[in-house]
């Protein structure tokens, strides 16, 4: 993480002017956090984060977390995914220096967080080390309702979140139980619904009352995986 924090220091320094207050205002950020990365003082920036910082100043984070290639003039791509199948998935990955993440149809992903068992499992995903989490599941989004943020069959992870407090996760993309499926939405809330967005304008909202949509958000999206 200690050259990710020096390549951060070199983004402050070219989009910012070496102002940390401007750098943390240009990528929605706190100035506090940015500070208490530099210093060692805070918990090592987020995939989030790192993902916001490539996003709003639309550089590469292949240079960011690995150091390849160049920062400038580069969007985000996607995450370095693997798919390696259901034998041994685990060592699979290891061998590539990943770790492996299940990937769940619907009706698996909608039940509570469990231990799943292997039915609930179509494939396994092999995801890089900053994007894993314990409890992470992969799901396959169909459709074109979040186009175009997300398309057709792309493949996401989700973290699978326990009593989340759906406000912290406002305008965020999530993924949700309803109607005994899960669905991959934009997060929206007021004091007495929870509002499940679309990108793609066709399509309406769902709207839930808060008592009907107790644990109905599973957890956010945290990775994408397009194939191109």
């Amino acid at each position: 993480m200690t050259d990710i924090i020096s390549r951060l220091k070199q983004l402050i320094d070219d989009y910012a002017d070496g102002s940390v207050a401007k750098f943390a205002r240009k990528t929605n950020l706190t100035d506090s956090a940015v500070r208490g990365w530099l210093a060692a003082a805070a918990p090592n920036p987020t995939f989030d984060s790192l993902d916001k910082i490539c996003r709003e100043l639309r550089i590469s984070a292949d240079w960011l977390v690995l150091g390849k290639g160049s920062p400038t003039g580069k969007k985000l791509p996607p995450p370095d995914v693997v798919i390696v199948g259901p034998h041994d998935p685990q060592a699979r990955a290891a061998e590539r220096f990943l770790r492996a993440v299940p990937i769940l149809d619907d009706a698996a992903a909608a039940g509570p967080a469990r231990a799943i068992n292997e039915y609930d499992i179509n494939d396994w995903a092999a995801v890089p080390e900053l994007l894993y989490k314990e409890n992470q599941r992969a799901l396959w989004v169909t459709g074109d309702s979040m186009e175009p943020t997300l398309t057709d069959h792309s493949l996401v992870g989700v973290d699978v979140l326990e009593g989340l407090d759906p406000v912290a996760f406002r305008r965020r993309i999530i993924a949700a139980r309803h109607e005994g499926g899960v669905v991959v939405k934009r997060l929206e809330c007021d004091d007495k619904h929870l509002i499940l967005l679309s990108d793609n304008p066709r399509y309406q909202p769902i709207v839930m009352d808060n008592d009907a949509a107790q644990d109905a958000v599973i957890g956010p999206v945290v990775w994408v995986w397009q194939q191109l």
